[in-house]
């Protein structure tokens, strides 16, 4: 088992409320091939921390690897929201145009 997941779920079990904490655990989840757990913990961090933007590009292109392109296209759709809030047009410019890959044919 990885280290990084061991100490990652020991951080979130003690109750932190550090946004990138989840949001790495969600992105380990991913990278050990673990798509539901790493879904299910992203799906987390927009409902706890909806600020946080890297968790909609990345879930969008976790949904996108898994052939799921309307679960893409809706995280899309909420990050784009999220970001135009904040005022951040880089985020807002990838969102967009994953949301445009995930939509068209």
């Amino acid at each position: 088992m990885s280290k990084r997941l061991v100490f990652l779920e020991r951080t979130i079990a003690e109750g932190s409320k550090d946004p990138f904490a989840h949001y790495c655990l969600a992105q380990e989840y991913r990278t050990l091939g673990r798509a539901e757990d790493a879904i299910r913990t992203f799906s987390g961090v927009r409902n706890t921390f909806p600020k946080y933007l890297a968790s909609y590009l990345m879930a969008a292109q976790l949904f996108e690897e898994l052939g799921r392109r309307e679960e893409s296209a809706e995280w899309c759709r909420e990050g784009i929201v999220q970001a135009q809030a904040a005022r951040d047009t880089h985020t807002i410019g990838e969102l967009e145009a994953l949301l445009a890959r995930v939509s068209g044919p």
